[in-house]
């Protein structure tokens, strides 16, 4: 039987691998950048009343063009992964799967 996981265990598969003393550098512009998207999702989602239909998600999501998403996609593609050193990057499923969770997220069990 297929285990699903939480976001939280998707998340934090792995990172107890990473030594916490490791540092990276990161620009300001970028660092800024992530910071105000993360505050943007959360002012959106930690008030319940933002959201009350799926339709108020998708609008707020967007795609990859526009909305929430497109910054997200950015973020992810086009700032983070230029900072991740050559080996975590292969351990994030480039070469091996050492920090991805081999079960799949709860999202991904199939609807009844």
């Amino acid at each position: 039987m297929q285990k699903y996981t939480s976001v939280e265990d998707q998340v934090l598969y792995g990172l107890d691998k990473i030594d916490r003393d490791r540092k990276v550098e990161i620009s300001l512009y970028d660092l800024v950048f992530v910071v105000k998207t993360i505050e943007e999702l959360n002012r959106f989602f930690h008030q319940p009343m933002h959201y009350t239909s799926s339709e108020d998600v998708v609008e707020y999501l967007g795609t990859v063009n526009s909305g929430a998403f497109s910054l997200i996609h950015k973020m992810n593609y086009g700032m983070l992964h230029k900072y991740l050193p050559e080996d975590i990057k292969n351990q994030m499923g480039w070469e091996t799967d050492e920090l991805v969770n081999p079960n799949p997220p709860y999202y991904f069990k199939p609807k009844e």
